[in-house]
């Protein structure tokens, strides 16, 4: 049981790293556009 848990939230911790990885990239696309 302890098992399981330990795997999703690899896997949920993996997902949202994509996800935040990939908006962090448009992110600093965004700003360097604007040329602050």
């Amino acid at each position: 049981m302890i098992v399981v848990f330990f795997v999703f939230t690899y896997i949920g911790f993996d997902f949202l790293f994509k996800i935040a990885q990939r908006n962090l990239l448009a992110f600093i696309n965004f700003l360097r556009r604007d040329d602050f």
